[in-house]
């Protein structure tokens, strides 16, 4: 799948999103949110904030490495320092090799390393590596260099949660992470709501109140959404026709799709083109 957010480089394998990177300067607080599919791991470089992670308040300064999953809310809440500065990888957990180490991401920690951590010196020689691997000329070797970095990353992060006796997992999340995984990698195959509920042993009651608790969207309208990002990606990178990337990304017939595009995008598909 493609990933609408800006970064200063992206890697894809075979045209798939593989991982973002960008550095970040911030000068003022922010109160816009997002959810994704996505994880993140962000380095803090210069400055120090305070941050809204859901109901929670916490202090990031330079040299925190922090964690982060995309279906946690969250803002810049006080600036602390005239400007605040980070690194930022951004990847679907999927690529990390097992689900033990990227539900990781789903706990209630997120500050894995700060500036008063004396054994911090791997977890930023690994970050220093995964820099170099994303910044270097793409090769055979690169994807696999970088989906080793953060499998190395994770388990180093996942030692230092496992020292700490108060963390808590978010099972829900989670499942919830791992379910919109599989949407996107089915995405062209019939996606049932009851199915997907049954499959992660929620009623589909719960299933669809808790997709609308986390993505402010039910699971259908997010099915839907999705298929129509892919086939105006598709149509945009492998210049198939409107009709074909339709079929491609899950529609069943021409006027599901067309009319689904009037109903999200308000508008048809060739004057959104246009």
């Amino acid at each position: 799948m493609n990933t609408s957010t800006v970064f200063d480089i992206v890697i894809r394998d075979r045209q798939k999103y593989v991982i973002g990177y960008s550095t970040v300067h911030k000068t003022r607080c922010e109160i816009y949110n997002f959810v994704s599919p996505t994880l993140r791991i962000l380095r803090f470089t210069e400055g120090c904030a305070q941050w809204r992670i859901g109901d929670c308040v916490e202090r990031f300064c330079a040299n925190d490495v922090v964690i982060l999953n995309n279906l946690d809310k969250r803002n810049i809440h006080k600036l602390l320092s005239d400007s605040i500065a980070y690194e930022l990888f951004d990847f679907y957990p999927s690529f990390l090799s097992n689900e033990q180490l990227w539900n990781v991401f789903y706990r209630n920690i997120h500050k894995v390393t700060d500036n008063q951590d004396a054994n911090a010196a791997k977890i930023y020689f690994l970050l220093d590596s995964l820099r170099q691997e994303i910044l270097h000329p793409q090769d055979a070797w690169q994807i696999f260099g970088i989906q080793r970095l953060l499998d190395m990353l994770a388990l180093e992060f996942l030692r230092k949660i496992e020292q700490k006796s108060d963390v808590t997992f978010n099972s829900s999340l989670f499942n919830l992470a791992r379910c919109i995984q599989y949407i996107s990698e089915h995405l062209n195959e019939e996606l049932n709501i009851a199915d997907l509920a049954k499959k992660y042993n929620y009623s589909p009651e719960y299933f669809s109140r808790m997709f609308k608790k986390y993505l402010g969207v039910s699971p259908l309208h997010y099915i839907i959404n999705l298929r129509l990002e892919q086939a105006l990606w598709l149509v945009e990178t492998e210049h198939m026709t409107i009709l074909e990337a339709a079929y491609h990304s899950g529609f069943r017939s021409s006027s599901a799709f067309y009319k689904a595009f009037r109903a999200y995008r308000s508008t048809s598909p060739t004057k959104y083109k246009g």
